[in-house]
């Protein structure tokens, strides 16, 4: 639940342009969902292609690739 939430506010900051703020969120999605599901769960997956992006629109590349790899 708790990354869910995150990942959802994460979501309503990026849509606001709030890109390093997205990006806080999402690395604590990150954390939470390597705490208690599989690497290859779908929501694990969606978190870190949703942090790549983010990664991405701030100009971070090589933080991109390496969640979108």
């Amino acid at each position: 639940m708790a990354g869910r939430l995150s990942m959802n506010m994460a979501a309503v900051l990026n849509d606001q342009r709030k890109h390093p703020e997205a990006k806080e969120w999402l690395e604590r999605t990150v954390g939470i969902y390597s705490s208690c599901l599989e690497p290859d769960h779908p929501w694990f997956g969606l978190c870190l292609m949703n942090l790549g992006e983010i990664h991405r629109s701030l100009g971070e590349t090589a933080a991109a690739r390496d969640c979108l790899d």
